[in-house]
Parts: C-alpha cells; sequence; structure tokens
C-alpha cells in the first residue's frame, strides 16, 4: 500500500528478498535430499540401514515405534548436518548409504559455497548503498547548514528527496536506453522494435495517425530517431510556462 512505502526501504526489501529467496531453495534442497535419504534407508533390505538401528535405539529409549514425522525430521537434520560444520548422531550403516553421502557431501561443497557468496555479495551491495546514501545525506546536511537555510525549507527539502527515493524504484522503468545489447540489432530489428514500442504512443495524436495511414515509413523513421523515453516522479517540473519548445511529450501512466 502506498501509505507503507515510506516506511519500507526498498534496497533492504530487495536484498531481504534475495536473501530470503536463497534460504527458500537451500531449504527445498535439503527437503529432496532428506526424502532420498529416508528413501534409501527404508527400501534396502537384508543389511543394516540408518532406519533400522534409528529404529531400535528409538524403541529402546522410548518403548514406542518412531513415527514419520519423527523419521522426516531426523533425514532433514542429517541434511542440513551435511551443509553444514554440524554432526549428530545418524550415520551411513551400509555400502549404498556412504555412496549417498559422499554424493550429498559434494553437492553441499558446491551449493552451499554460492548460497554463502550470493548471500555476502548481497549484503555488500546493501552496505556500499548504506553508505552512499548516508554520506549523500550528511552532504545535503551540511550544505543547507552552511548556506543558513530556513528549517522551514530545509525541512521540506529533505521530506521531498526522502520520498523521491522512495517512488524512484516503482516509477522508473526500463528504457531502450538501458538496455545495451539493443544496440547490437540490425537496422530492420531496430525500426520494427522502435515502432511497435512508440507507434501505438504517438499515432494518439491525429496528425501521426493520418501520416502513419498515407506514410507510415515517415512514422517509423519518427519512432526510430526521434522518440525517447524518460521516468518522471511526482512533483517533478517537465517543462514551465514561457519555455522554448524543443519537444513534444506523450504521456504513458
Amino acid at each position: 500500500p502506498p501509505e507503507l512505502a515510506r516506511f519500507i526501504n526498498p534496497d533492504m526489501l530487495q536484498t531481504s528478498m534475495k536473501v530470503g529467496s536463497w534460504i527458500i531453495a537451500v531449504l527445498f534442497l535439503n527437503h529432496m535430499i532428506a526424502c532420498a535419504w529416508y528413501g534409501l534407508g527404508s527400501i534396502v533390505s537384508g543389511i543394516p540401514t540408518w532406519v533400522d538401528v534409528c529404529r531400535r535405539e528409538y524403541l529402546l529409549n522410548t518403548g514406542a515405534e518412531p513415527s514419520l514425522p519423527w523419521f522426516y525430521a531426523t533425514s532433514l537434520h542429517w541434511t542440513l548436518t551435511q551443509f553444514t560444520p554440524a554432526s549428530m548422531e545418524v550415520v551411513p550403516e551400509n555400502t549404498y548409504e556412504r555412496f549417498f553421502v559422499v554424493g550429498t557431501i559434494l553437492c553441499a561443497i558446491i551449493f552451499f559455497s554460492s548460497f554463502l557468496s550470493s548471500i555476502a555479495a548481497a549484503v555488500a551491495l546493501f552496505r556500499r548503498t548504506r553508505e552512499e546514501q548516508h554520506v549523500n545525506n550528511a552532504n545535503l546536511i551540511r550544505f543547507l547548514q552552511e548556506n543558513h537555510v530556513t528549517l522551514d525549507l530545509a525541512g521540506r527539502i529533505q521530506a521531498f528527496l526522502s520520498a523521491q527515493q522512495t517512488k524512484r524504484s516503482v516509477v522508473h522503468r526500463v528504457h531502450r536506453s538501458d538496455v545495451p545489447q539493443l544496440k547490437q540489432l540490425s537496422e530492420p530489428l531496430k525500426e520494427q522494435l522502435a515502432s511497435e514500442v512508440f507507434m501505438p504512443v504517438i499515432t494518439q495524436h491525429p496528425l501521426l495517425m493520418v501520416m502513419k495511414m498515407t506514410v507510415e515509413s515517415c512514422v517509423t523513421a519518427f519512432c526510430l530517431g526521434a522518440m525517447s523515453q524518460q521516468s518522471v516522479l511526482a512533483s517533478h517540473s517537465i517543462f514551465s510556462l514561457g519555455d522554448e519548445c524543443r519537444a513534444m511529450y506523450f504521456i504513458v501512466a
């Protein structure tokens, strides 16, 4: 909701979502390995398995048969210990289980290292962004103080910049100039892309609509060579009364 937007830091939200997605991915991978680990211990017969050993120990300690949720929790616990330096009492009891453990450890080496490096990179980027914001805010306050700006105007300036910073990630769209790969397209593809992007917008103007029906190639040339995109925040002035006309603006909400 818009009322909550000013209380949410976009950079922190983005970092939290990245870290959360990695955690969910690791938990899902551990869930799959835990299910496979329990399935291996249940299917193999004629030789000792970790399921048999745990069942005997559970019966010896409690006098009751272990439930399926208990086995799942034990399997998940064992799987998590393979991804971390932790340890537990469950160990492989036969050759099949030992090969499975070797595969799990190799998988953990690859995925868990990637998991840690991704989290470290995301947190480091967030810290750098926060440090830049703190430096910019400190310079702004210093500028206002050194130039004896009134408290009323200084408060309005800080409130405006804070609101703009919050809305920037929501308002800004990905423009053609933000995608360097588009410069590598051939001229026919550039013309077709520009036509599909800009033609529906500019032909809302009656003159350009007539030109499209008569000389469509001319309007296509406009789309390729004369059109550009710009994201505008609220309360931002595009032009003022009396300014020399240098461009025509088509507003897309």
